[in-house]
């Protein structure tokens, strides 16, 4: 069985993982995934007085950091939480019916910011972590 990540919320547990699949689910709502990825993590692309892209001397993109974007956090949450129950099922060979996205996002009681850490890390792990 494929190891993954789980969390507790209100004292239940849940599988986690983020997957092309959960990438796919959001590319439907974000066409563009940059746009996406900076508001789950809060970034501004710096940009000068004509429009264009401000790059660091390395050559790596320019960002002002904000607030990252509760509607990025609480579309990516419930899909990571669903993929990792679909996963879960399948290697035991049983159906387990996916959360409510409402209802997970409602009875969440872990801290927001280490909400956000732990989505955030799992995203990174899916984007830039070896297959």
């Amino acid at each position: 069985m494929e190891k993954l990540n789980s969390l507790t919320i209100n004292k239940k547990r849940y599988p986690y993982k983020c997957d092309l699949y959960v990438l796919e689910q959001i590319q439907k709502e974000y066409s563009d995934m940059f746009e996406f990825e900076h508001k789950l993590k809060g970034l501004i692309p710096r940009m000068d007085k004509n429009g264009n892209r401000i790059y660091k001397e390395d050559g790596s993109p320019d960002y002002t950091r904000t607030h990252f974007d509760l509607h990025a956090l609480n579309l990516i949450l419930p899909l990571m939480v669903n993929e990792g129950i679909e996963i879960e099922g399948q290697s035991r060979n049983k159906e387990i019916t996916p959360v409510e996205p409402d209802e997970l996002i409602r009875t969440c009681d872990i801290p927001l910011y280490d909400l956000w850490a732990l989505v955030v890390a799992e995203y990174d792990r899916c984007m830039f972590g070896k297959k």
